[in-house]
């Protein structure tokens, strides 16, 4: 039985034009011919603002492709989003050309071989060089997947594009690459992992990151390779003598199966960061130790964490019938609770869902252990949650309610719309909610309707490698936010939200530590209240570094804090922020937060 999806009522929320329109704020236009679109990002490994990352040119490429897919060709709109796809695609596109030679991309695959398909994970905010090399794979599948869903919307059109048989192109090579280079078999052969990146991250104690893990987006992947007709060159064999549907379907059972290990089963959380492990041929496990990257705790419902919930809610939405097993039951216990802790009608006139409906974990050690602080006024935490309302929640639920799963729905569609003043990740996560919970993603499911028959055999043209260069970075991930400090490399502090988009990236190796400039009580903070993260030798050897690659505070723990701090309240002393915050929000909550 196929399950029942939901959406927001009429007058409710806002069109997929509309939020795409919302994403220009954090627009730039490089150049008009070709026209090319890049999408700034701010916080943490981001940066300042006037740098782009993989992750949000993709967000760019993805709502593009979406709010296409949902505007009738007809609709005076239809040219202009048309258009601004092609402007963030063609951004992916340029990033991929700045970043040669490409390091742990060997062969490439794009423009015949001659470009790697996934491009290194920073560059400068016009694109005219990259700064952090190493591709980031939450990044290269929304991007990979907003070529598809765009020329599925476009293909039976009278008039196609000029950018169709482009695109096309570039989203069966971009599934390749992610595919050799993004994933990991394991010892047995029978599992094949998401990695961190293309050069760091894995098994074991390489450490992953649940949020990473799209299995809807690799059900795409999968179809949209079976039904493509054209391909003249190679699939490689990636070390197992599966089929290339096979492979992808490995993909998206590992993706389970690594979630399940990490999950928490009474509150449905998941983790920043997780280590897993293969036990058998058959199943994964929990590997114990530590592992965070961009300043992300490990155990923290956060940033990182929160995009899990939206990518299985994709899964169920686009693949309801093939998921209906593996995601219901991974949604099951969030949405428990979300219809436990709903207030139809709120005293304050906003809280519908309670500060309590996100729970931490009392499994024990190695599970979610607490959620990120002020959740409901961070739109990259509850707009990924709030997705998820619009997968079918168990009808005996609402026996004894007054309310119903449609209210819901709404009160989250109006609480999602509302983006003015909001920095990239916030905004960012927010349009990406509005499209889910205005039903254009399930619209997604009606281009492609499950994996097809055999396509006619290829004709080979075998690519060698190209020279590829070292990454500049350590193992670790791409972005998310935090106040909280960096655990690897020396990452830049928040500038927009509480959460730096990226979760961490490449960057380059740490060079022998400096002394001290300052007195040995004195340390790194990325709160300006305590020493944090002691071990992170980069950022801690002196105040240079702290404050200058690593964007933190150089702060004598000892001496008490005369000012509101980062991250920290501040509606009832609004001029009392330190130096470089500001106090942000809106009439019921305020935070401390760096000037944008």
């Amino acid at each position: 039985m196929t399950e029942e999806t939901f959406s927001c009522s009429s007058g409710k929320g806002k069109s997929s034009w509309e939020a795409l329109v919302d994403m220009e704020s954090i627009t730039y236009e490089v150049s008009q011919s070709p026209y090319t679109l890049s999408v700034l990002s701010a916080g943490g490994a981001a940066g300042d603002g006037s740098f782009v990352v993989s992750e949000s040119q993709a967000y760019g490429v993805l709502a593009a492709a979406l709010a296409l897919n949902d505007i009738d060709f007809s609709d005076s709109n239809y040219s202009a989003a048309k258009q601004k796809f092609y402007g963030y695609f063609n951004g992916w596109k340029q990033m991929c050309a700045n970043s040669l030679p490409a390091p742990c991309q060997s062969p490439m695959y794009c423009q015949n071989g001659e470009l790697p398909c996934l491009p290194g994970w920073k560059h400068k905010g016009d694109l005219s060089a990259i700064v952090g090399t190493g591709a980031a794979p939450d990044g290269d599948e929304d991007a990979i997947v907003g070529m598809i869903i765009a020329v599925k919307a476009v293909e039976d059109d009278a008039s196609q594009p000029i950018w169709y048989d482009e695109v096309r192109e570039w989203a069966d090579r971009s599934c390749t690459q992610f595919l050799q280079d993004n994933t990991s078999l394991s010892s047995s052969g029978s599992h094949r992992l998401v990695k961190l990146g293309s050069c760091w991250g894995g098994w074991g104690g390489s450490g992953n990151n649940p949020s990473y893990h799209a299995p809807g987006h690799y059900r795409l992947m999968r179809d949209f390779q079976a039904s493509y007709v054209g391909r003249d060159y190679a699939i490689p064999l990636l070390g197992d003598a599966l089929t290339l549907t096979e492979k992808w379907n490995a993909v998206i059972d590992t993706s389970y199966k690594f979630l399940e290990t990490t999950q928490c089963p009474n509150t449905g959380l998941v983790p920043n960061w997780a280590l897993v492990t293969e036990t058998s041929s058959q199943t994964l496990a929990k590997q114990p130790g530590s592992f965070s990257g961009s300043g992300t705790p490990q155990y923290e419902f956060g940033a990182e964490a929160s995009r899990t919930i939206w990518r299985v809610a994709f899964d169920a939405v686009v693949y309801p019938d093939e998921s209906q097993a593996l995601a219901k039951k991974f949604l099951t216990p969030l949405l428990e609770r979300m219809v436990d802790h709903f207030d139809e009608s709120p005293t304050n006139g906003w809280e519908y869902f309670g500060q309590s409906t996100l729970q931490d974990c009392s499994t024990g050690p190695g599970y979610v252990s607490n959620i990120f602080g002020s959740w409901q006024f961070n739109g990259f935490i509850f707009g990924p949650v709030y997705s998820s309302l619009v997968t079918e929640i168990d009808e005996a639920l609402f026996a004894d309610k007054s309310f119903s799963q449609e209210d819901m729905v709404d009160a989250a569609c109006e609480i999602v719309k509302e983006t003015d003043g909001l920095g990239y990740y916030p905004l960012s996560w927010q349009v990406l909610a509005t499209m889910t919970l205005n039903g254009s993603a399930a619209k997604v499911g009606n281009l492609i309707s499950g994996p097809p028959g055999p396509t006619p055999a290829p004709v080979f043209n075998p690519i060698t490698p190209a020279p590829v260069a070292s990454p500049t970075s350590s193992p670790i991930s791409k972005p998310t936010p935090a106040p909280v400090a960096p655990t690897l490399a020396p990452v830049a502090a928040p500038t927009q939200a509480p959460v730096s988009p990226p979760t961490q990236a490449p960057v380059a190796p740490p060079t022998p530590p400096p002394t001290p400039t300052g007195p040995s009580t004195f340390c790194c903070s990325w709160n300006q209240q305590e020493c944090q993260n002691a071990d992170n030798t980069w950022c801690q050897a002196s105040k240079d570094r702290c404050e200058g690659g690593c964007n933190g505070y150089w702060i004598d723990p000892s001496a008490p804090p005369t000012c509101t701090t980062s991250w920290q309240p501040c509606l009832n002393d609004p001029n009392g922020c330190c130096d470089g915050l500001q106090c942000i929000g809106n009439q019921w909550y305020k935070q401390c937060k760096p000037f944008n």
